[in-house]
């Protein structure tokens, strides 16, 4: 069955997140990671995309991107067989070096930019591998903090939502980039990432037929989830304690009902 093309307009952000074919690593060495940052940086002149956030680990790699004209796809296949080749040919290797599609998350500007770009930079710290963010060379950033080693990066727009003063966006982003985002995580990975206006009309337009979970479907975070679960255990504990004081004689079925009956009244006292 053919893949459904990806959805490309004019403007598009994605998030981008190419993993190394079988989940092999995909740079050996910071001759390698150079190579890759060298090779976005030309195709970046090249096809005038925006390109607002990198990060590379040693078997992925996660890309912000907003294109122009040219659509992501002709941006990341010229990109991807380039390295691909010079990888290949210095490691003496041969045959894919990613792994099958790339993924390519299509954003809401507006509202999530920001958010993708923390989530981003936050990846070494989720790893273990540093416990400083600015402590990971192989980073955008980097450049947001005001080492300018990736200076074709397109921080500025980023840092200006922050404060029209670079010191003082500095500082705020800096603040916010520790912050961690437990509902983000949670829809980072579906085909659309945004409110439900932006999904409804890019289904509309497009005809995305990707299921989407929309931010107002019954799916919840994982700590709402968390939190659930602890209201039901606590009731189902005083439901437990309460039978076990009326019922001294009763059988065991007898106080798994009491307990059942219980517990139903509570959770309709509840909702």
């Amino acid at each position: 069955m053919p893949r459904k093309p990806r959805i490309e307009f004019p403007g598009a952000l994605y998030h981008v997140v190419a993993r190394g074919n079988h989940r092999q690593d995909i740079f050996f060495n910071n001759s390698d990671r150079y190579r890759y940052i060298s090779t976005l940086e030309l195709c970046k002149d090249k096809y005038k995309f925006s390109i607002y956030a990198f990060v590379l680990m040693s078997n992925h790699v996660h890309l912000l991107i907003e294109t122009s004209d040219i659509p992501l796809s002709k941006i990341m296949q010229s990109f991807h067989t380039s390295y691909t080749q010079y990888f290949n040919l210095k490691h003496n290797k041969s045959g894919h070096l990613f792994q099958g599609r790339y993924k390519a998350i299509l954003c809401q500007k507006d509202s999530y930019l920001l958010q993708i770009v923390r989530y981003i930079h936050q990846n070494p710290l989720r790893a273990g591998i540093v416990t400083k963010l600015e402590d990971y060379r192989w980073s955008s950033h980097q450049t947001y903090i005001g080492n300018r080693i990736y200076h074709f990066i397109d921080d500025l727009f980023v840092l200006s939502l922050f404060d029209s003063k670079i010191s003082k966006a500095r500082q705020r982003y800096l603040q916010f980039v520790y912050e961690i985002d437990e509902d983000l995580s949670y829809r980072l990975y579906q085909p659309i990432l945004g409110d439900d206006a932006f999904i409804d009309e890019i289904q509309r337009k497009y005809k995305a037929e990707a299921p989407i979970e929309k931010e107002t479907s019954l799916s919840m975070p994982l700590n709402q989830i968390a939190k659930t679960v602890a209201v039901y255990r606590t009731l189902l504990d005083r439901m437990y304690r309460k039978a076990k004081t009326f019922t001294t004689k009763g059988t065991k079925g007898t106080k798994r009902r009491l307990m059942g009956t219980n517990l139903t009244r509570a959770l309709k006292a509840k909702d």
